[in-house]
Order: C-alpha cells, then structure tokens, then sequence
C-alpha cells in the first residue's frame, strides 16, 4: 500500500500553527511576535525560515511600500500621500488572471484615476469596519456579563479632531463646554 499524501498547510496556517504551540507550551499572552519569533527558533528543527524570494516579487513589494511612504506637505501644511495606487485585472506569467497595482502621481494622474484610488482605500476601510464590528459581536456574545463593547463608526469628529493645531492657542475660543466622548 502507498503513502498517504498529506495535505498540506497555506503559509497562513503554519504560521498559526506556531502560534498554536507556543500557547500549548504554555507560552505567555498577550504575546510580542519577537518571542513567537525566538520560540520557532528554538524548536529542532526552527519551525519558521525565511522563505526563498523572487525578486520581481520582493521589488514589487519594497517598491509599493516605498510609494505608500511617499509624502510631502502641500502649501496648507498638510500631509499628502504623493503617489497612489489601483488595482486592475492583468495576467501573471502563466495568463492566469491576478489583480496588479498601477501607481501615479496626485497632482499629474488622472482625476479617474485619483478618484479610484481613494475609493480602494475607503473600501479597505469599510472591511476593517466591518471586521471589527465582528470581532467586537463575537466579544459582546461570549461575555455577557460584561459591559458590551459599543462602537461608533462616525469618523466626522475624529478626523475635524486631527486636523486641529497640536499646540493649544489660547485665543482659540472653547465652543464645546462638555466635550462628547467617542468610542
């Protein structure tokens, strides 16, 4: 009889399953992902190498980091990101369809192009909304002893809130007596 082929873990499981036993070895929570680090270090043989990189692949990801991280302050004194991506369908090397960023400029791109960009992030936004509400539901659920973890996802008075100087101004006057407290 042969073996058995067994099936194997996404990248994404097997590093969950190092989490998994380093809390079955009684490791501490909440953990620092450097001691998570240290653990699969530790272990014979280390349960975690770096993986072997293609290097159009690691280009495209310091690239696109460095994009992100492009910033310059316009003559408001505001911080703006300078280039900006959107996703597009293309074809990876064998014609299988993947999505592929293409990034340009803020003040030269496209107003379609700006527009589509700001519309990803906001849609990137929404999913982390919508996963916390989830995450704060599960909570709620399984302790219901305790005060519920409310959320708000008006973001109005946060964002007015950051775009308020850093130092106070005393000839600012004070228009809110009571401030409200958001969640």
């Amino acid at each position: 009889m042969g073996r058995r082929r067994r099936a194997t873990m996404t990248f994404g499981e097997q590093m969950r399953r190092i989490y998994q036993m380093y809390v079955t070895a009684g490791g501490m929570l909440p953990v620092r992902l450097d001691d998570l680090y240290d653990f699969a270090q530790r272990q014979t043989p280390p349960l975690w190498q770096p993986r072997p990189s293609d290097a159009r692949k690691q280009f495209r990801h310091q690239m696109a980091q460095a994009l992100r991280d492009d910033y310059f302050t316009d003559e408001k004194g505001r911080s703006v990101r300078r280039t900006l991506p959107i996703l597009v369908n293309g074809f990876d090397e064998n014609g299988n369809k993947k999505k592929e960023s293409l990034w340009d400029d803020i003040d030269t791109g496209t107003q379609t192009h700006v527009e589509a960009s700001l519309s990803l992030r906001r849609r990137q936004i929404v999913g982390d909304c919508k996963q916390m509400k989830n995450d704060a539901d599960h909570r709620n659920d399984e302790h219901p002893e305790e005060p519920p973890i409310r959320l708000l996802f008006d973001f109005t008075r946060d964002v007015e809130e950051s775009e308020l100087p850093d130092r106070y101004d005393p000839g600012i006057p004070d228009n809110d007596a009571e401030p409200d407290i958001l969640i």
